[in-house]
């Protein structure tokens, strides 16, 4: 039996909405405001279209908002992120809207993957009629839904790169630098609402995965990025036979150099494989001519 796993770029490929970019342009077009102090705290420049304004650098932007004042600060804490599920929500159910999705990744996905394990939010393989186990590592519409990084950052650390910021922000807006624990407490907090929790979120996975043995594990679509590196470690110590495949969009801003590293450091046991596409739809052919062998 072999195990996929999805992220965005699978959607993307499928003709899904759902790149960062589309997200920034939506937000300016639905919560203009949001969009603005989202902006104004650092938290990825949500027009740029370059390779580089990715989810995870997003993700990785929620672990370090140091504010521009006070006022800011607050009504952004309370009033604005805290919606920040309920944002990505809306806008996932604008971008698989009325997608027609290709109907013949059903034979591929039906014939070659035993489990999909997914990092998106959508529907996506139920919605081209695969009925196979579909497990949602970070939730769905129906459920909270998991956004976030996994930096564990001590923002009172006079060593550390935001002590001086929030430093001069209390000596400026409280009139006492010595105030800044109050800042850095504030700050911890936002960061750690959205520090990931990889053991509950694999565990939980891992029950509907139970005693299954993968003989492949593919993964499509996922930027290899640091953030979710953990899962994979975790994957791989309880399937450590299992071969694995990386496919590799040729347009991906660094997949592949972020892939080979994963492979480095998650130590497999058989040498990972590349499969490289432009299309995603090239993908299947190639596991066509494999799904007699894992299915």
């Amino acid at each position: 039996m072999n195990l996929l796993i999805i992220g965005n770029g699978f959607d993307l490929g499928c003709g899904l909405r759902t790149s960062y970019s589309t997200f920034g342009d939506w937000m300016e077009s639905n919560h203009q405001e949001i969009a603005s102090y989202f902006y104004e705290m650092g938290l990825v420049n949500l027009h740029s279209q370059e390779n580089e304004s990715l989810w995870m650098n997003f993700e990785n932007a929620l672990s370090c908002i140091v504010p521009n004042d006070i006022a800011d600060y607050s009504l952004l804490y309370q009033e604005k992120l805290n919606n920040l599920d309920d944002y990505l929500k809306e806008f996932i159910e604008f971008a698989q809207d009325e997608v027609e999705i290709e109907k013949k990744f059903m034979y591929l996905l039906s014939d070659f993957c035993g489990v999909i394990l997914s990092f998106n939010y959508t529907q996506t393989p139920n919605k081209v009629g695969y009925v196979g186990e579909v497990i949602h590592i970070h939730g769905t519409l129906d459920t909270e839904v998991v956004i976030g990084h996994n930096r564990t950052i001590d923002f009172s650390d006079p060593e550390g790169d935001y002590f001086m910021s929030l430093y001069e922000l209390a000596e400026e807006e409280l009139g006492n630098p010595y105030r800044i624990d109050e800042l850095s407490e504030l700050c911890g907090n936002i960061s750690g609402r959205y520090l990931k929790n990889f053991e509950d979120n694999y565990t939980a996975a891992k029950r509907k995965i139970g005693d299954l043995e993968f003989d492949k594990i593919i993964v499509c679509g996922h930027s290899y990025n640091d953030i979710d590196r953990r899962y994979f470690e975790y994957i791989n110590e309880d399937h450590h036979n299992a071969q694995w495949i990386f496919t590799i969009f040729e347009d991906g801003g660094g997949n592949e150099t972020r892939a080979r590293e994963y492979e480095k450091l998650l130590g497999f046991r058989l040498p990972a494989k590349y499969v490289k596409y432009t299309n995603i739809f090239e993908l299947y052919d190639y596991f066509k001519c494999n799904s007699s062998q894992g299915h």
